[in-house]
């Protein structure tokens, strides 16, 4: 029985991201059998951090504990178009979440937008 979320999911494929998959699929057994590794095609999934900031300093996470050592700040929105305007056509998914609290960007709402006007990928978000 097909479900709705499949639905969902068909209508979001188009042919380059079909043969983009077909792409990486064959440079994955290419790169078995010549012991190198080679990039054909782009992701279909990528996480974008809208910050690196978090307020609830939860132990299990770096940048709760204070620890994580990188840039503690929110992503550069022309930064993050120029991310959704490359990979946009080859994504079945896009994640806004990594270490930080999405919601501590001033400008999640105008990140959330963008991504939404491209309207052929999953967008997830984690809390």
């Amino acid at each position: 029985m097909i479900k709705k979320a499949d639905i969902i999911f068909l209508k979001k494929l188009t042919f380059k991201k079909v043969f983009n998959g077909v792409k990486i699929y064959l440079n994955y057994f290419l790169s078995i059998i010549i012991k190198q590794s080679k990039r054909w095609g782009y992701p279909v999934s990528i996480s974008v951090e809208p910050t690196a900031t978090c307020n609830l300093h939860c132990q299990e996470f770096l940048s709760g504990t204070g620890e994580l050592k990188r840039f503690k700040g929110n992503i550069n929105f022309p930064l993050y178009k120029n991310i959704i305007d490359e990979f946009a056509p080859y994504l079945l998914n896009l994640i806004l979440y990594f270490q930080g609290e999405p919601f501590l960007n001033k400008n999640i709402f105008k990140i959330f937008e963008y991504a939404s006007l491209k309207k052929n990928f999953l967008i997830i978000i984690q809390c």
